[in-house]
């Protein structure tokens, strides 16, 4: 397997022609490491239960949206799917990719943003560990104490961000669904369509559940 987001297509055609189940694993696994010690170097309690969700939740997701795409890949192409369960799951490990790209900016963007006393402060809003009140003071001072935070260029940038990674990732799907399907670019972007609306509510599902 071929994994570089610099290079999406030779990375999603050499999932396809050479998958592997073990690093596509470890690839998922990757972003649930990372933002654990994230949220660890950020001082937020953590617990065995917490690491448990966190990894059962991101190989359940893993598992069951590559269920989904080839489902509704089978149902469109038939038996020229056969045996391609493996391509599927191992090309759709470059989304978590994705996913620690956007996380270690976002870690980077928390550091470089908020000074001490305001991450202290944002603590107390994750764990629910005060009351209404002090809920309240926490928000002013973080606005107070930390304008440039909340300022509309840093938040555009931000903003940014997010929509260029949804937008790369909404391409490696599409380029999954071409290789697979083979059906013209209407058809692969109406497939891949179908598939991100499947995705984004089974997504929201899992999140809920767990």
């Amino acid at each position: 397997m071929y994994l570089n987001l610099f290079y999406p297509k030779k990375s999603v055609q050499s999932c396809i022609d050479r998958p592997n189940i073990r690093i596509a694993f470890l690839v998922v696994l990757v972003p649930v490491i990372v933002s654990l010690i994230g949220w660890a170097w950020l001082g937020l309690p953590m617990d065995a239960m917490r690491i448990g969700i966190s990894v059962v939740g991101a190989i359940l997701t893993w598992l069951i949206l590559s269920i989904v795409f080839f489902v509704v890949l089978y149902l469109v192409r038939g038996n020229r799917m056969q045996g391609k369960f493996k391509s599927v799951a191992s090309s759709l490990s470059l989304l978590w990719l994705v996913f620690l790209v956007l996380l270690i900016i976002g870690f980077v963007f928390v550091s470089l943003v908020f000074s001490a006393p305001i991450l202290n402060e944002a603590k107390l809003l994750v764990t629910g560990q005060s009351s209404l009140e002090e809920y309240s003071l926490a928000v002013g001072k973080i606005i107070d104490a930390n304008p440039q935070a909340i300022s509309l260029e840093i938040g555009a940038i931000g903003v940014l961000i997010v929509a260029l990674l949804i937008l790369f990732s909404f391409y490696l799907a599409y380029l999954m669904v071409r290789d697979f399907y083979e059906g013209g670019f209407i058809k692969n972007f109406i497939v891949t369509i179908i598939l991100l609306v499947l995705w984004m509510y089974i997504g929201n599902w899992l999140f809920v559940l767990l």
